[in-house]
C-alpha cells in the first residue's frame, strides 16, 4: 500500500487520457464547469428505449457477461427478483410507467443510471443490474417497492448516522451545486473498523453510506446532473492517543488470512507480501498493515461494489491528508488511492499539510469549508448529522402517509435564503439579490442631487415599495427564487407571499444603503501615533506603560 506507487499509476493514468478529456475533468473538478449532458424530451425518451433494450441484452446473457460489458461481479439475482414482485396486471406495461408499485421501475430511477453515465445507455444498464443486486444484498426486497428509509437501518446503523461517524452530508452545496460528502474519521476509526467492532463493522458502514447515496444524495436532481463531491480527511483524531491505543491491540495473524491473501492474489501497487513485520516501522504501524492485509478481500470487494452500483457519479474527489509526522498517514493515503479505482482517480485531487493549509487549498475548489465538521483540535462535529437524520425522518412520514414532501431538504443555486440572520448573505442567490439591490441604490442615487442616505429617508413608503418591486421583478427576471429556513424542523419552505418578500427586500435596501456610509466613516478614521517627548530619557526601569507611545484616534 504504498502511496508513491499509487502516485505513478495515478499520474500514469492521467497522461493516458486525452487532452480535451482531461481539461473537462479539471474544470469540473474546480466547480467551473459540469460535463452534463444537456436533457431533451426526445434524448429522455430514446435513452429510456435503449437502456431498456441493453438490460434484457445483458440480463439475457447471464452474469457470466457474453456481452462486452459483462463482469462476473453482477449476479443479476436482484433483476430477477424485481420482475417475480411485479403484480400480474403490470408485467405487460411500460416499464417506465411512474405508477407502477415497483420503485426501481419508475422513470426517476432509471434516469439517476443515465445521468451517472452520462447517457452512455450500455453502461447505465450494467449499473442499474449491479444496484439491484447490491439493494437485494443489503436491503432485502423493501428497496425494490420504495424509497429506503432510516427505519431501514439497525439501530447501530442508525446511531452511526446521527454521530457522523462514518460519512455527513453537508448542509450547503459548492460553487457547482453539487452536494458533498465529507468523512471525516480519525486514524483509531479505522482500528476499530477492521478489527471487526460489533458496532463499527464494515458491513454496517457500508449499508450507512450506500442509504445516503441511495435515498439523499441521488434524490437530488442537481447532484444526479452534475455529480457530487467526495471529502475523505485522514487526520489524528481529537485525542492523540493512537499511538498506545494501537500498540495494545492484539493482532492475530493465522494462516488463513495469508492463506486467503494469497489465493485472492490482490495487488495495490505491488503484489500482496508475507504478513511479518518491518522493523523499520513503529508497533502501531506494523499492527496496522497486518489488519489491512486480513481484511482487504473484503474491502476491495465492497468498494468496487460500491463505485460500480450506486446511481450517481463522483465529479470531484478530494484526499485531504492532515499531516502529523506518521507514517499511518502515508498507509491510509495509499489505501484510498487504491479503493478509487481507474474512474475516481480521474476525479482525486490530494490536499496535504497542517488543516489550514488544506482547508485553504479546498476553498480554491469552490469548497465552503466553514461547513466541515471538524475542528482545529480534531474533534468531529455532530450538527449536520443531526439535521441531516431529523430532516429524513419527517421525510419519511410523509412518504408512509402517501403524501409528497412539500419542503426541501437543500437549498439551490438560484435560492435567495430568509431567516438565516445574515448568515447566508453569502450564498449564490441572496448574493445576486444584494447585487441587484446595489444597482438599484447607485441608479437612484445618479438620478438625484442630493446623497443616497438623504434621499431614501426623505421619500415615501409608497417610493420605498415601487423601489422594492423593481428589484423583486429584477431577481425574478434572473430567475431567483425565495426559500425560508425552517429553525425549528430544519429543512426550507417556499416562500410565496409577496407581502413577506417585498418586506425583507425593503428592509435589506436599507440595510446595503447604510453600509456604505458607515464604512465611509471607518476611512476617515486614522490612527496616529504621538510621539510623547516627555518619555524620551526614562531609565529602564520605569513603568512599561510609561515607556510605550500613546495611540490616539482622531477624526480628519
Amino acid at each position: 500500500m504504498d502511496h508513491r506507487l499509487m502516485e505513478q499509476q495515478w499520474a500514469k493514468e492521467m497522461y493516458e487520457l486525452p487532452q480535451t478529456d482531461r481539461e473537462a475533468i479539471e474544470e469540473e473538478i474546480h466547480g467551473v464547469k459540469s460535463r452534463a449532458i444537456p436533457e431533451t424530451p426526445e434524448l429522455l425518451q430514446a435513452s429510456f428505449r435503449d437502456m431498456q433494450h441493453w438490460i434484457d441484452y445483458e440480463f439475457s446473457t447471464g452474469p457470466q457477461g457474453r456481452g462486452p460489458l459483462g463482469t462476473t461481479r453482477a449476479t443479476y439475482k436482484g433483476y430477477k427478483r424485481c420482475i417475480e414482485l411485479l403484480p400480474n396486471n403490470l408485467k405487460q406495461r411500460n416499464k417506465f410507467d411512474d405508477a407502477s408499485s415497483a420503485f426501481v421501475f419508475s422513470s426517476n430511477f432509471y434516469i439517476k443510471f443515465l445521468r451517472a453515465d452520462r447517457f452512455d445507455t450500455r453502461k447505465a444498464a450494467v449499473r442499474f443490474l449491479k444496484c439491484l443486486d447490491v439493494i437485494l444484498e443489503n436491503f432485502g426486497d423493501v428497496g425494490f417497492k420504495r424509497q429506503l428509509y432510516v427505519s431501514d437501518l439497525s439501530k447501530d446503523e442508525q446511531s452511526m448516522l446521527r454521530d457522523g461517524s462514518t460519512t455527513q452530508i453537508l448542509p450547503s452545496r459548492d460553487r457547482l451545486g453539487r452536494l458533498i460528502s465529507v468523512s471525516c474519521n480519525p486514524k483509531n476509526f479505522y482500528y476499530n473498523m477492521i478489527q471487526s467492532d460489533p458496532k463499527r463493522d464494515i458491513s454496517k458502514i457500508f449499508r450507512v453510506v450506500l442509504y445516503l447515496m441511495l435515498s439523499v444524495v441521488s434524490e437530488d436532481v442537481s447532484t444526479q446532473k452534475k455529480g457530487y463531491v467526495s471529502i475523505v480527511m485522514i487526520h489524528p483524531g481529537a485525542e492523540n492517543n493512537t499511538e498506545t491505543n494501537s500498540m495494545d491491540m492484539d493482532v492475530d495473524v493465522d494462516s488463513s488470512s495469508s492463506s486467503s491473501c494469497s489465493k485472492n492474489n490482490i495487488n495495490i501497487g505491488k503484489e500482496c507480501k508475507e504478513d511479518k513485520e518491518d522493523k523499520t516501522l513503529s508497533p502501531s504501524t506494523n499492527n496496522l498493515l497486518l489488519l489491512f492485509r486480513q481484511k482487504l478481500p473484503q474491502i476491495l470487494q465492497l468498494t468496487a461494489q460500491y463505485w460500480e452500483a450506486i446511481p450517481v457519479r463522483s465529479s470531484a474527489f478530494h484526499l485531504v491528508n492532515i499531516e502529523d509526522g506518521d507514517h499511518q498517514n502515508t498507509i491510509l493515503r495509499g489505501m484510498w488511492m487504491a479503493f478509487c479505482g481507474s474512474i475516481g482517480r480521474q476525479h482525486l485531487r490530494c490536499h496535504s499539510g497542517s488543516q489550514v493549509e488544506c482547508f485553504s487549498s479546498m476553498r480554491t475548489f469552490g469548497v465552503p469549508t466553514e461547513n466541515i465538521p471538524l475542528t482545529y483540535c480534531g474533534a468531529v462535529k455532530t450538527k449536520n448529522a443531526w439535521r441531516l437524520f431529523k430532516v429524513r425522518s419527517s421525510i419519511d412520514k410523509y412518504r408512509k402517509s402517501k403524501q409528497p414532501f412539500p419542503h426541501a431538504e437543500y437549498y439551490e443555486l438560484n435560492s435567495v435564503v430568509f431567516g438565516k440572520r445574515g448568515k447566508a448573505s453569502h450564498l449564490p442567490g441572496n448574493a445576486a439579490l444584494n447585487e441587484i439591490i446595489d444597482d438599484a441604490i447607485r441608479r437612484v442615487s445618479d438620478d438625484v442631487d442630493d446623497s443616497s442616505s438623504t434621499y431614501f429617508s426623505n421619500i415615501s413608503d409608497i417610493q420605498r415599495e415601487m423601489i422594492s418591486i423593481t428589484i423583486m421583478e429584477e431577481a425574478k427576471e434572473l430567475g431567483l427564487v425565495y426559500i425560508e429556513y425552517n429553525k425549528r424542523y430544519l429543512w426550507y419552505e417556499d416562500v410565496t407571499n409577496v407581502k413577506k418578500i417585498l418586506k425583507v427586500i425593503t428592509q435589506t435596501v436599507r440595510d446595503r444603503r447604510k453600509r456604505p456610509r458607515n464604512l465611509n466613516l471607518k476611512a476617515k478614521r486614522i490612527i496616529v501615533i504621538k510621539d510623547d517627548d516627555e518619555d524620551e530619557g526614562l531609565p529602564l526601569d520605569a513603568p512599561l506603560a510609561k515607556k510605550l507611545k500613546t495611540a490616539t484616534a482622531m477624526w480628519v
